[in-house]
């Protein structure tokens, strides 16, 4: 063996494998950093490395049989007999291993990557599927991602009205951004066929596009154009992406023109929407607001340019206090701005699914909850790819969980990194008990989730936490969660409430959202202020349940039991034509105390039919929780079964409650008089200071009420 590899230094054959191992890198290399910008397909770069280690053994031969000599290339003599050969040093036997080393993790690379392909269409058979990635964002200055992104999203909403064609979302497809993951691992991740990828030059108001149509099987490029057009080209683009690619998929005859296109407008409008959608994605207080300014600039552009009126009556009525809103705007004053925008979009586009959403949408906040799921049933009968997540929150809103676990398991399958469905998905699982499953849903969302705000996967976290009593980490990531998406006004509040579950009302009151500074105030022993404010929009007209669940609370800090029984529970907001106490918001227990304090046996019977009936509901809905659990054992003690008030009570305490307002409830409805009911809050208190010292806050004592 020695003598042999002697002979091959000698014929120099390590010298040249060792240069040619080092070229062929480096061409590689090169191919594949500048494959993207020169358009060159993906089987472009494969091919090359097969073709590089093809003539590997080619070159080895060459230098054993010939040697390049001062008269020219001449065959090479054997060596002498007897001749040992030049000596073997340290790095011919370095040379050797690298040659060996390179070449097989070249081979193991397009072994795993053939892997990958083969195992990838078993997720995508059936029906035509793709999914299509945010472009690459090339232009020289480096800072036309949200257009980039725009264009991705345009074609992706073409795309997915064409009935048959599974399109992945939007929040999975993105997820992906900037990824360094194969098209084939991609495509096995969302469930599709064909991934369309691509890239976007804007300098001006000259663009050039390319677009590319993968297919997942391979990783082979069935289809790639590039555009070199002006900005007025765009929408054409994007039809002309659209139809070829329906072509390729075999779901549009070569040649006729395509049954979706492109919502035309201007195209320098076009470009401030996109602007604007980027301001929003984020949700906090000051992107939104930054946002309705662009939109509103994109219609003054082009009045007849009906997305533009879709995205910012969406944007107006999200930065609200609505439920599911992000601002302490008032939900009515925002419908009602909102309203005749959304109207002039729906007359511009009147079948336009987006138009159907944003109606549900508005719908949905104003409480017109059969209205709301016609108009989602539309859109999805219009697109059938849309997404229905908030379909499924109304569902919930409806106290129909089932049906709404039906369609975010469906809509996790069609977008498996969204985080509002898995935000959803785990409230879901909470509420039904299911605390093993949130559990599996968060940890799966810490890995697939890229969102930032209000749907990042730290937010999703933090409610799980706060579910199972580790207020204090939840408190810890929620910061982490404002930290880097400030204004985000629902994790505001989760993190006020999470610090009034601490009784940490001065915390509670720095987390800035006027709801929890009131309720601080209310909760800490001045409660007028607070009432005085929630009772002067009760009175402006306000239908917001989570309005009058405030007031409540802040006339029993105040004990003002007349105002609880005589006007704020008579009038609590209802579900459709139901009665306010069968809204699942519906304070029983408090309001049963004012009856109580006023001595209303009548009234208080009444509630207890109400209570009864509600909660049979949930249970039949798979309520189970700790929150239902509290509910459960307040009825049974107002009904006068005190040994079942404690089991329920007990076990709701063992399941963390969290209930800044507990004391005074035990304390109002006599529960305090009796020992276990004094027992039962010492336990809940001694969780609460020990989530306490976790934020280095001091112990509190247990309340004594008379």
């Amino acid at each position: 063996m020695i003598a042999f590899l002697r002979e091959l230094k000698r014929r120099k054959v390590i010298r040249v494998g060792s240069a040619y191992i080092a070229v062929g890198w480096g061409l590689t290399q090169i191919v594949a950093e500048f494959g993207e910008p020169l358009s060159l397909p993906d089987w472009f770069y494969n091919a090359f490395i097969v073709i590089v280690l093809a003539g590997l053994p080619l070159a080895l031969l060459l230098a054993w049989a010939f040697e390049v000599t001062p008269d020219g290339v001449a065959t090479t003599q054997a060596a002498a007999e007897g001749a040992r050969g030049p000596q073997l040093q340290v790095i011919d036997f370095a040379l050797l291993g690298a040659m060996v080393l390179v070449v097989g993790i070249v081979a193991a690379g397009l072994f795993r990557d053939s892997a990958v392909r083969i195992a990838a269409p078993t997720v995508a058979e059936g029906a035509p599927s793709i999914a299509v990635l945010p472009f690459a964002d090339i232009s020289d200055t480096g800072d036309q991602s949200y257009f980039s992104d725009g264009m991705s999203e345009e074609i992706m909403n073409v795309l997915a009205q064409v009935e048959g064609l599974k399109v992945a979302s939007r929040t999975s497809s993105f997820s992906f951004k900037g990824s360094e993951k194969s098209v084939p691992e991609i495509a096995s991740v969302l469930g599709v066929a064909h991934v369309l990828e691509g890239s976007v030059r804007k300098s001006g108001d000259r663009i050039r596009i390319t677009a590319k149509l993968v297919r997942a099987q391979d990783g082979f490029a069935v289809w790639t154009e590039t555009y070199d057009e002006t900005l007025d080209d765009v929408f054409a683009i994007q039809d002309d992406v659209s139809r070829r690619i329906l072509e390729e998929l075999e779901l549009l005859v070569v040649g006729e023109s395509s049954p979706v296109t492109a919502q035309r407008g201007d195209a320098v409008a076009f470009d401030i929407m996109l602007r604007a959608r980027e301001a929003s994605s984020d949700y906090s207080a000051s992107g939104l607001e930054r946002s309705v300014a662009l939109y509103r600039q994109a219609i003054e552009i082009d009045p007849d340019y009906a997305p533009a009126y879709f995205d910012l009556a969406t944007i107006i009525m999200l930065n609200s206090d609505a439920s599911g809103g992000q601002g302490d705007r008032p939900v009515a004053e925002a419908l009602e701005e909102a309203w005749p925008i959304l109207e002039r979009g729906r007359e511009l586009a009147p079948d336009a699914p987006r138009g159907w959403m944003q109606l549900a949408l508005y719908r949905l906040f104003q409480g017109e909850f059969d209205a709301a799921e016609s108009a989602f049933l539309k859109a999805a009968e219009l697109q059938p790819n849309i997404g229905l997540n908030n379909y499924a929150v109304l569902l919930i809103q409806q106290n129909r969980v089932a049906e709404a676990l039906e369609v975010l398991e469906r809509e996790r399958e069609l977008d498996p990194t969204s985080g509002a469905i898995r935000t959803n998905l785990v409230s879901h699982y909470l509420l039904t008990g299911r605390r093993e499953a949130a559990r599996r849903a968060m940890e799966e969302a810490l890995q697939d989730i890229t969102e930032k705000g209000l749907f990042s996967a730290q937010r999703t976290q933090a409610i799980y936490l706060n579910n199972i009593g580790e207020w204090a980490q939840s408190i810890k990531v929620y910061q982490s969660v404002l930290e880097e998406s400030p204004g985000v006004q629902a994790v505001a509040i989760e993190l006020g409430y999470a610090y009034l579950s601490l009784h940490a009302y001065d915390e509670a009151s720095l987390t800035g959202h006027p709801l929890i500074m009131l309720a601080s105030m209310a909760f800490s022993g001045g409660p007028e202020f607070p009432l005085k404010q929630a009772m002067g929009m009760v009175d402006s007209g306000v239908q917001d349940a989570r309005l009058y669940y405030a007031a409540i609370f802040f006339a029993a800090a105040k004990e003002d039991w007349r105002l609880i029984a005589d006007k704020l529970a008579p009038r609590f907001p209802s579900l459709g034509d139901g009665r306010g106490c069968e809204h699942p918001l519906f304070p029983f227990s408090v309001v049963a105390i004012a009856n109580q304090m006023l001595e209303r046996d009548l009234a208080t019977e009444e509630l207890l039919s109400c209570w009864e009936t509600s909660l049979a509901l949930r249970q039949d809905n798979g309520h189970d929780n700790a929150g239902m659990t509290t509910n459960l054992g307040m009825w049974h003690w107002f009904r006068g079964d005190s040994d079942a008030a404690f089991a329920a009570l007990n076990e709701a305490v063992d399941l963390t409650l969290s209930e800044p307002f507990l004391d005074r409830i035990l304390a109002y409805s006599g529960i305090l008089d009796d020992s276990r009911g004094r027992e039962l809050l010492a336990r809940h208190y001694e969780h609460v200071n020990r989530e306490r010292g976790k934020l280095d806050l001091e112990a509190i004592e247990v309340p004594s009420w008379p």
